[in-house]
This record gives structure tokens, C-alpha cells and sequence, in this order.
């Protein structure tokens, strides 16, 4: 077991190098950010503890929309507290993982934090990122517990097929592994993980497709003994989450089609606009977007990206995340899930620096 996980590169990025430096904002991963005076709180709500598992009301829409039991959804603090809880309540010493990078850093830390050995499974782009099914297999070994997915891909984009997926049921079912899927860009529930692969589970929030990464909330779905001990880790950590954010978050989801409208409506316009702009860069390469709001930009050899991040940040008070913070090198996560004009005015930062 690690003493303690090492330096998290997303949040030192966001939070230490660029907070507070930047005007424009292209490297947050979810939607434009929606404000509180769409969604009416009710002024006579009780700001009394919520129910460790998150309140039923909250928990009975989430499992009509994944047509799950409620028994099975343990509401989170955002999707991040969901993935910890469940690597705490299945991983330890001698277990070993396999995922996938470029990728979020939580998901090789805190396996090996709790002991585990973690493999990784490259996704390269001269297969546009998605994932190499033979090399899955040959990492599998006996000790093999757990197998951890980001798909629809953050910060790559790429999605996978229902083939794939079938394929990953199948050696999930073969050799007896967990899997979890952090979903936060997945739109359509019913083909959730959960859904596909027994015994799975996957986390989700509010954050990325909703445009409400504030309330921090998020969920986790898993078998119900599952869930029952990472309830109890969650007494231990957070204890419940707050009940104005979950009396929020159920009006959000009770209005969950106009919010998927109005994300559609503006990641189309955004995807739009980012490709008339790339053919006068051609240094830049993107691989296409499968259901994110954020491209992912190839640099050649040459550039080095965290530097090219860092001009933009402090000569044009533009963010956008390097791959470095990913595990990658030469290439940019960018956002295009933004207003028009904002977005045309940090693309046009981004060819100053270029």
C-alpha cells in the first residue's frame, strides 16, 4: 500500500497553476455552467441531514431512468466520491487492475493506495482511441479483480461500440471481473453498464452534462451488497450529502430533457465551429468526439504541449488542459460546450499562441 496517493496533475493544474489566471475557460470538461434561478429552490425545505443513501424521491427517479431497484443507487458527493467509495469497498492488497490512459488519474491512485498493481491499456490515437480489445486480454491475469472504463472517454472522447461492449461483457463474465464505468457523458441510461454487464456498476452527476458541477452531485449504482458497504464508507468520509443539493438535483433531473436539449443544441454548435476553425491550423489533428463536449487536439512531436498550455494561460488568460495532466503528451483537451462568442474568442487566443 502506498503511504498516500501522489500529486492529483488535474487538480494542481486547475487549481494551483491557472485559478484566478484565466478569463476564459476551455478546459473545465462539462457544459457551460447554469446558474441557480432556473431551478426555483423551495424556501420551505428543511436543511436537515439527508439520509445517507440520498433521500428516496431523489433515488426513485434515478432508478426509473436506469430501471434498476433503488435499493441499487447510492447518492454521492459528485461522481469522484462514488469511484472512491467503491474502489475502497473492492480493492486491497494483492488485487490487481487494469485501465486505461490517457485517463483520470483517480483510477490508477487509489487501487494503488489501497495495494493494488494496476496495468494500463494504451488508447492510441492511430486507432482513433479506442480500445484494443487483444491487448485487454493479454493483461488479464489470476489475480485480476477489477476492471476500470471512462467511456464516452474524458479526455480522449472516443466511445465504444455495442460490439465492444459485448466483448467486455463476455471477459468480464470469463474470468469472473469486476467492471465500472464512470458514465458522466452518457445521456441514454438504459445503456448504462449496469445494463449491460451483471454485477457491474457506474458512476454519473450532474456535473458534465448538466451543467451543475456546483451542486456536486453525483451517483454510484451497483449490486445492493455493494452498495451497502460503501454506504458505510460513506459514513466515515461525508456522511450524507446536502439536502438543498439533492432537492436541486431532482428538479434537474425531473427537467433532464430540456437540459439534454439545450447540451445537444450547444455541443453541436461548439463541435461546428471548432472544425471550421482547425483547417487554418493544420499543426492541430482532432480526434472526433463521440458524445463529449471537449475535443481532444493532437500537437506533432515538436510542441511541447504543457508549454504551449502554459502561454496560452499566461500571455492570453485562456485555459485549456495539457495532456500531461491526462498521462499523455502533445495534445490538448479542449472545451467547445461554450457560448459562441466566447469560444470563437479563446480559439482565436489559441492561433495567437500557435
Amino acid at each position: 500500500m502506498k503511504n498516500r496517493p501522489s500529486e492529483f496533475t488535474v487538480q494542481h493544474w486547475l487549481f494551483t497553476e491557472a485559478m484566478g489566471k484565466f478569463d476564459l475557460d476551455l478546459g473545465e470538461s462539462g457544459i457551460q455552467c447554469r446558474r441557480l434561478n432556473g431551478l426555483r429552490p423551495e424556501q420551505a425545505l428543511a436543511l436537515d441531514y439527508a439520509p445517507d443513501r440520498g433521500q428516496t424521491p431523489l433515488r426513485e427517479v434515478l432508478a426509473g431512468l436506469y430501471q434498476v431497484d433503488p435499493a441499487q443507487i447510492l447518492i454521492t458527493h459528485g461522481a469522484q466520491e462514488g469511484l472512491f467509495l467503491f474502489y475502497c469497498t473492492t480493492l486491497g492488497p494483492g488485487d490487481h487492475v487494469v485501465t486505461t490512459l490517457p485517463g483520470w488519474q483517480q483510477s490508477w491512485e487509489i487501487p494503488r493506495w489501497l495495494g493494488a498493481e494496476v496495468s494500463f491499456i494504451r488508447l492510441r490515437r492511430d486507432r482513433g482511441c479506442s480500445l484494443d480489445l487483444a491487448e485487454l486480454r493479454r493483461n488479464i491475469r489470476k489475480n485480476t479483480k477489477l476492471l476500470v472504463f471512462n467511456f464516452p472517454n474524458n479526455p480522449t472522447g472516443c466511445d465504444l461500440s455495442e460490439e465492444e461492449w459485448r466483448e467486455v461483457a463476455a471477459l468480464a463474465n470469463t474470468h469472473g471481473l469486476r467492471v465500472i464505468n464512470d458514465e458522466e457523458y452518457l445521456c441514454d441510461y438504459s445503456s448504462s453498464l449496469v445494463q449491460r454487464v451483471p454485477g457491474s456498476a457506474a458512476v454519473s452527476g450532474l456535473s458534465k452534462v448538466y451543467g451543475f458541477p456546483g451542486l456536486r452531485l453525483g451517483w454510484l449504482i451497483a449490486d445492493i451488497a455493494a452498495l451497502g458497504t460503501a454506504t458505510n464508507m460513506k459514513r466515515y468520509t461525508t456522511i450524507c450529502n446536502s439536502s438543498l443539493c439533492e432537492h436541486l438535483g431532482r428538479k434537474v433531473l425531473e427537467r433532464r430533457a430540456t437540459f439534454l436539449e439545450a447540451y445537444r443544441a450547444m455541443t453541436r454548435a461548439g463541435l461546428a465551429i471548432l472544425k471550421a476553425w482547425l483547417p487554418a491550423h493544420p499543426v492541430l489533428g482532432l480526434l472526433e468526439p463521440q458524445g463529449t463536449p471537449f475535443g481532444y487536439l493532437t500537437v506533432p512531436p515538436s510542441v511541447d504541449s504543457a508549454a504551449l498550455a502554459k502561454r496560452l494561460l499566461h500571455e492570453h488568460r485562456t485555459l485549456v488542459m495539457p495532456g500531461e495532466v491526462f498521462g499523455d503528451v502533445h495534445a490538448l483537451r479542449l472545451t467547445f460546450g461554450r457560448p459562441p462568442a466566447l469560444l470563437r474568442r479563446g480559439l482565436q487566443a489559441l492561433a495567437r499562441v500557435l
